[in-house]
């Protein structure tokens, strides 16, 4: 069997959807929304100006 050098759709497949999980995960980790909740309450000293 002659086998060309390079990776296969299954392998490239899994490599995606392990980096989907932990990019997810980082998202998850960070959670940009409530940090800028908070650096926005902060900065408004708590008071609601709407």
């Amino acid at each position: 069997m002659n086998r060309e050098d390079g990776f296969t759709l299954i392998e490239l497949l899994v490599v995606m959807g392990i980096l989907g999980v932990l990019s997810a995960a980082v998202v998850m980790v960070l959670s940009p929304t409530s940090i800028l909740n908070n650096a926005r309450n902060a900065a408004g000293g708590g008071k609601n100006n709407g």
